[in-house]
Order: C-alpha cells, then structure tokens, then sequence
C-alpha cells in the first residue's frame, strides 16, 4: 500500500496506557515507510511526555502547554497531516491496543470508493474482547448519541454504513477533511466525532465500518457533571450546525420536553 496515513494520538495524563498502545503500534503490518505516528500531549502533568522521550524516540511528539481539548489538539493533528502531504489521518486514543493488521484493513476499505469519506475500526472492549465497545454509532434525532452494538458478543460481520465513527478509532481521508473542515475546537470534548460524521453524510461522503481493522479499547464508562455538561452543550452544539432551521422548529417541542424529563430524572 501507498498510501500515507498519519495516525493521531492524544495523550492526557495516559503514562500507564502508553506502552501497551505503542507496543501494538510498533507490530503493525503498514508498510514502515507509508505511515507516521504524531502524539500530542495535551498539557499532561504525569509521566506521559518523559516515557514517550524515553522509550519512543521513533514517534513525533508535540506539546500543548495546557488542555486543548480533543477536539482542537486533534485539529492540530489534522493540519499537521495536510501540510504535509498525507492521505490519510488515523485518530487514535491512548487507550487501545490495535491488532498488527488494522491500519491495512481500515485503508484498503477506504480507498475501495472514493464517496467514502471516514472508516471506523471494530472496536472491542479490551477487558472483555469477546464484547463489541462500538461496531459504528448512532445518533437520535434529538442529538443523542450512542454506541453501536455496546457489550453485544462479537460476530462475524461485512463491511457496513454507519451513521458516525467513534473517534476513538477512525481513519478519514485527508480530501475529505479539505471538503468539510475540521472538528469544531468550540466542543472541547464529547460529540465532535458525531458532528464530523453527519457533515459527512451532509456533503455527500459515506461512513463505513471495517470489520477486519480491530482495536481493542480500555473503555470505562464514567459519569461526571463534567462530561454531563459538555454532552448535552455539544449536542445542542451538533443539532443547531446541521438541522435547517424549519427543522429545528419541528423539533424544539420534543427537545423540550426531553430536557425538562432529563432535569426531573437527574434528582
């Protein structure tokens, strides 16, 4: 294959997930010369950078002085990969574990169309990997999001559609991202990759998952005013960038009502 894929990860305060992401990363079957791995350290205060420096000399490093967001730190991924030529981004978390043929898998289905615009690996619970984490992601009308087939057992499956990728594990074509821009750095964190994918499907690009690129993820769920915060701003966020406003019209009753159920059910 050659292609050039950039592979994204963000690193924040990730020291005890580093060495197993990067031992995988250092097995892959991508031709070496095809591919190249940039970590962004977003404003880490534990022993991220320093093990990277000592331990991964190979991989480019750049350091945000403070939490960017994922969002905006993975822009900065992205642009790195447009100035520099390359066909593809990867974005990757700090905390999975890829099998040797993933990144091979994911670019053979991506190239396979040119209308395919982003391609999800199968992502499976590391802890449990007989246990799917997202097999491409959904989204309500409403703006909510959710994780396909979460914690249904692993089966056999062909390439599919999928209304939006985990950005956990997903490679999209850089002539795509030139289409349709970047994340927008305004979410900081949570729905930026169900964002990206509906301006995709929007501009005419599909979305599929790929099957055979697996990427085992060390998923905990959490629960936190936080994460609570910034989902339901983003989600507003998503649905006022991407429904015309009649429709946003039709459906500000529901929205509504869901929110003062929502408020209600938080006691």
């Amino acid at each position: 294959m050659n292609s050039k894929v950039l592979i994204i990860i963000i690193v924040h305060n990730g020291a005890e997930y580093l060495g197993d992401c990067f031992s995988s990363l250092s097995k892959i079957t991508y031709p070496k010369g095809n591919f190249k791995i940039l970590v962004i350290d977003n404003g880490s205060n534990d022993s991220s950078v320093d093990h990277i420096k000592k331990n991964w000399t190979e991989i480019t490093l750049i350091e945000n002085r403070e939490n960017l967001g994922f969002a905006q730190a993975n822009n900065i991924g992205m642009q790195y990969g447009i100035k520099n030529n390359f066909d593809h981004v990867y974005l990757l978390n700090q905390d999975t574990v890829v099998e040797p043929n993933f990144l091979e898998e994911a670019v053979k289905l991506a190239e396979s169309n040119p209308k395919i615009g982003a391609v999800q690996s199968k992502l499976l619970l590391y802890h449990n990997q007989g246990k799917i984490n997202s097999i491409g992601n959904e989204i309500h009308f409403l703006g909510f999001a959710f994780a396909g087939g979460y914690q249904q057992p692993d089966f056999a499956m062909e390439p599919k559609d999928i209304t939006y990728p985990a950005g956990a594990s997903v490679l999209i074509k850089i002539s795509a991202l030139k289409d349709i821009g970047l994340f927008n750095s305004e979410f900081f964190m949570y729905h930026e990759d169900v964002d990206l994918g509906w301006r995709l499907w929007l501009m005419g690009y599909k979305v599929m998952l790929a099957p055979q690129s697996i990427v085992y993820h060390k998923y905990e769920f959490s629960r936190s005013i936080k994460k609570y915060y910034y989902m339901e701003r983003n989600r507003y966020l998503t649905i006022l960038q991407n429904y015309r406003f009649l429709t946003l019209l039709l459906i500000s009753p529901a929205c509504l009502i869901m929110d003062i159920a929502m408020f209600f059910y938080s006691f």
